[in-house]
């Protein structure tokens, strides 16, 4: 139990931390990301855990900063660009960490503005888990580097309660930080005379977050069909057919929602909005996209439009067109390395 809203009893222990920090980061670039965010919690937190949230935050950091700096942040090292355009102006060639620092500090107008249009939809994410929590150094440090980044996205791609992988890890920080709020202010030995008040607040406060919850859950019930069950059966068949008929060795290009059914793949891309820049390398591309399967649903103007590129433009066949699934095979120059898609 917390003794504190900013010192928790386990304060002070981090040993696993040196085992765990390691691991996230053969997560990649989002590995970085969250431990940049986990290592401010403990700065803030107090000084029992200042010195290895310092230490956690910097390693968080220079790992983000090597891995933007050779391109290993998203689909080839190009995700930063046509997330964050807005904010690199003129800016050419690779773009890391430091060029997205400097883009941010000269266009704060943008920041700013952006961050305004979207605070709804962080309040969104954050009801469920109590939004108070934010106000714990646990809950803050961590909302701050695992939201804003993502909510500075232009198309809000990673800003999405479907598709924010990036947010949620940062939920469970802030409900737990809800939690030591509420028992902070119930607590006797913090309640001094004349200030009784504090334990109505905290029961006022418990009582808001169960009501939060239980209505979100009844709004969001119908989402459930349309986003755990975003393939239906006849399609989900169609996609097990292609995924033992494509050889293992080609490079498959699939809608957001059906490209889990590739995961084993060697070259695999996602498509969806945020970029339609992908690279060549194999001798043969599948592309397997659908208007109205999945998460990442195109739209039958964007899946034919899709069609009639592959087809016409890049010479490919169109091998399936099936319960809502299409395949194209292409089979690229050996000189090209790229193709973009419309």
């Amino acid at each position: 139990m917390p003794t504190s809203c900013g010192t928790p009893d386990w304060a002070g222990r981090p040993k696993r931390l040196w085992l765990w920090a390691p691991m996230a980061l053969l997560c990649g670039a989002l590995g970085g990301v969250l431990l940049i965010g986990v290592g401010l919690s403990g700065i803030l937190a107090g000084r029992s855990t200042r010195r290895p949230g310092l230490v956690v935050a910097c390693a968080g950091f220079l790992w983000l900063f090597c891995i933007t700096a050779i391109g290993g942040s998203g689909a080839g090292g190009t995700i930063l660009g046509p997330s964050y355009g807005y904010l690199l102006g003129s800016h050419t060639g690779r773009v890391g960490l430091l060029a997205l620092i400097l883009g941010v500090f000269g266009h704060l107008g943008s920041v700013v503005d952006v961050l305004s249009s979207r605070w709804a939809l962080a309040v969104d994410f954050l009801l469920p888990v109590g939004i108070v929590g934010i106000l714990s150094p646990w809950g803050l440090g961590m909302t701050l580097v695992a939201s804003i980044p993502p909510m500075l996205v232009g198309a809000l791609t990673f800003f999405r309660p479907l598709a924010a992988f990036q947010v949620w890890p940062a939920m469970p920080f802030v409900l737990v930080g809800s939690v030591m709020v509420v028992l902070s202010l119930l607590s006797t030995d913090r309640v001094k005379p004349g200030r009784e008040g504090l334990k109505l607040l905290a029961i006022a406060l418990g009582v808001v977050w169960a009501v939060m919850d239980v209505s979100r859950v009844i709004v969001d019930y119908r989402v459930i069909p349309e986003t755990a069950l975003a393939v239906d059966r006849a399609a989900g068949l169609q996609l097990v057919s292609l995924s033992s008929r494509i050889p293992q060795r080609s490079e498959v290009i699939a809608s957001d929602g059906l490209v889990g059914r590739f995961a084993d793949r060697r070259y695999l891309f996602h498509f969806d909005g945020s970029d339609h820049r992908f690279p060549v390398r194999s001798s043969s591309v599948y592309f397997v996209i659908s208007p109205t399967q999945g998460l990442g649903q195109i739209g039958s103007s964007g899946s034919q439009a899709v069609v009639r590129y592959v087809t016409q433009r890049l010479n490919g066949t169109l091998l399936m067109d099936q319960a809502g699934v299409i395949e194209l095979e292409w089979h690229p120059n050996p000189t090209q390395t790229t193709v973009v898609l419309p």
